[in-house]
């Protein structure tokens, strides 16, 4: 199966320490490819609302901005239970 790994990509720049436990996850947990797509796609929408004068980018900064955050959390989530099932 050809993954897109783009979003992964994306994830290990923001996460450069755990490069190899990224890409294990990646290759063998569904949700967490998905967790990578949604993370790089709401990275995209901050960098454009970022670049906007509309009058509503601002709402629209401060939402993904913190769907960001959180994407975050859930990603260091998942790395935190990888790294302790990798120890036991």
């Amino acid at each position: 199966m050809d993954k897109n790994k783009s979003g992964l990509n994306v994830v290990v720049e923001r996460f450069p320490g755990q490069t190899e436990t990224l890409k294990r996850l990646f290759e063998s947990n569904q949700s967490f490819q998905s967790l990578c797509d949604e993370y790089e796609a709401c990275l995209t929408a901050l960098r454009y609302w970022r670049e906007s004068n509309l009058p509503e980018a601002t709402n629209f900064r401060n939402e993904f901005s913190s769907l960001l955050s959180e994407l975050e959390e859930e990603i260091n989530e998942h790395l935190n239970s990888e790294l302790l099932d990798w120890g036991d």
